[in-house]
């Protein structure tokens, strides 16, 4: 699992099969999944990151994960910072 992605009523899973990204909608929201899954790091109110995943940040607003780049929130930077 590369990040997870709000998408109003579901969350679009982002992960990688044979080195090439994919994705998945569900039907759950960004909080139940922060909740199950503790190892996600949120960024912005509509993102969560696995963090083994993280690459470099392109700017002081911006991530690169593999393969896809985010926004980070001001609220969250501090958190990502700290990684």
């Amino acid at each position: 699992m590369v990040c997870i992605s709000n998408a109003q009523n579901y969350v679009e899973i982002f992960y990688l099969e044979n080195d090439k990204l994919h994705s998945k909608l569900i039907r759950a929201s960004l909080k139940k999944i922060h909740d199950d899954f503790g190892f996600l790091v949120q960024i912005h109110r509509s993102h969560l990151i696995n963090q083994m995943h993280f690459k470099s940040w392109r700017n002081s607003n911006t991530i690169i994960l593999t393969q896809i780049e985010l926004p980070v929130s001001k609220n969250y930077k501090e958190t990502l910072l700290m990684l």
